[in-house]
């Protein structure tokens, strides 16, 4: 039996028609679906807003065939436009949108809009004009898709430009700062650096290292010639993660230079002051006795301010010459059996005078002595210091109670008043050198005094604070041990 080959089909016109139709459906189908596809990967990968926008404009020109299409913003400025495709807007053809129209509404006679919505945030709108035909099912309406993938890439986008300029504030805020700043992970790694320290660790001396010189936190290193304070602090989010540690380095040469200069210029200035003014205070005090003769009252007047005053400017000499030694490599003390107590009422009785004419009440100790190893001049310099600024702070009718105990090893002497007190803000450095607080105004003083209180009390081996259990006023407490450790 042989093959026979069967006569070949013979489509009728109206057939091959159809088929052409559906072939060109299919195509039409395809590319849409290809449009659609790239459209959806170029808002992906979109990484500025004009591009998003136009993404969205140039799909709605190629699925729909719109005449024209264009992207509103919310927050730009009224008629700006985001980006705009073919016939433009033209007047008014960004009105607000009226009747909605499957999920599109109707803004005039051939323009149509739907708002573009991320995570349910308004983010602008998109619009349509001279569109053919009716719109598709909103589940159906592929544009409405990419509407809301345009949304969410100019959210995305918008919220990363946001944060790129944060990024950059707090960059030009730490670059801006005189000190090497880095923000450094737990295992040493470096997170985030200002100029100051990259510049510090590209010099050839570079920046101390974490264990090198002396570990305590603001203490100065010496690293290469230079004098750093290091001081760190650990960096917790607001969720409670831990980011690491920001670490601080601060070049103090300049400002050590300068103290190291201020200081011999002191010693040098009070040194040179200390011999004349001893033979002033000698000569006035020899006059105020009569050794030259008597004086009438006027002439004894005279004098008596002239010794005070002398007096006042030995002791600034007395001051400064001491706090520069102190500040030279430590203040030399000689320590000796005595009696804090009789320190303290030796301190009261020099003081009743200046008490009185003030009107201020002036208590000193009571009770047993108070036996201790320590320098008499020095101390007793410490308690004229303390009494002499409650005399000068405490208003008339004011009280300054000085007191001695010992316990546990310790002798301590308290000068306490009932006067203004010292403002929270300003405890922190009354022991400085040179501080005056606001209380301080229009009162005499150097801000020497407290310094050199606290210079002596540590060149014993004690201390000076304020009392912060203290009812009202200041009290004032210096410490040191029964026994010299010298």
């Amino acid at each position: 039996m042989s093959n026979i080959t069967p006569p070949p089909t013979v489509r009728r016109p109206s057939e091959l028609s159809d088929l052409r139709r559906r072939l060109r459906a299919a195509d039409a189908v395809r590319a849409r679906g290809e449009a659609v596809l790239e459209a959806t990967r170029a808002l992906m990968w979109a990484d500025d807003i004009p591009t998003a926008c136009g993404v969205l404009a140039d799909a709605a020109m190629g699925l729909e065939g719109a005449a024209g299409a264009w992207v509103t913003l919310v927050g730009a400025p009224p008629g700006a436009l985001a980006s705009v495709r073919g016939d433009g807007p033209g007047a008014g053809r960004t009105a607000s949108p009226g009747t909605r129209v499957d999920g599109w509404q109707q803004a005039g006679d051939d323009v149509i809009v739907t708002p573009l919505v991320a995570a349910g945030v308004l983010e602008g709108h998109l619009w349509m004009r001279g569109t053919p035909g009716p719109r598709r099912a909103p589940a159906d309406d592929d544009l409405l898709v990419l509407a809301g993938l345009a949304a969410g890439a100019v959210a995305r986008i918008a919220a990363l430009a946001a944060a790129r300029r944060q990024a950059a504030i707090a960059q030009a805020v730490i670059d801006a700062a005189p000190d090497a700043i880095a923000l450094v992970t737990d295992d040493g790694a470096r997170l985030v650096t200002n100029a100051r320290h990259r510049a510090a660790e590209a010099s050839p001396a570079g920046l101390p290292a974490p264990d090198e010189g002396t570990a305590a936190l603001g203490v100065p290193v010496e690293h290469a010639g230079r004098s750093w304070v290091r001081t760190t602090a650990p960096v917790v989010t607001a969720d409670g993660e831990r980011l690491g540690r920001v670490v601080v380095h601060r070049d103090v040469t300049a400002e050590r230079e300068a103290a190291r200069a201020r200081d011999e210029f002191l010693a040098m200035v009070s040194h040179e002051l200390r011999t004349p003014l001893t033979s002033v205070v000698g000569y006035l005090d020899a006059l105020a006795e009569g050794d030259a003769g008597p004086l009438h009252d006027d002439q004894r007047t005279m004098v008596g301010v002239a010794l005070r005053n002398a007096e006042r400017l030995r002791r600034i000499v007395g001051d400064l010459l001491a706090l520069a030694h102190a500040r030279a490599g430590g203040m030399a003390v000689l320590p000796s059996d005595g009696d804090l107590a009789r320190a303290a009422r030796e301190a009261v009785v020099s003081a009743t005078p200046a008490a009185l004419a003030r009107g201020v009440t002036l208590r000193g100790p009571d009770g047993d002595g108070v036996p201790a190893t320590f320098d008499p001049e020095r101390m007793g310099q410490v308690i004229d210091n303390l009494v002499g600024n409650a005399l000068a702070y405490c208003p008339a009718g004011s009280t300054v109670s000085v007191s001695a105990r010992s316990g546990g090893g310790w002798a301590e002497v308290r000068v306490a008043d009932d006067g203004p007190g010292i403002p929270a803000r300003e405890r922190e450095r009354v022991f400085d050198a040179f501080a005056r607080g606001a209380t301080a105004r229009g009162t005499r003083g150097t801000g020497l005094g407290l310094a050199v209180c606290r210079d002596i009390a540590e060149a014993h081996g004690g201390s000076i604070s304020l009392d912060d259990g203290a009812a009202s006023g200041t009290a004032v407490v210096v410490r040191i041990p029964t026994r010299s450790a010298r």
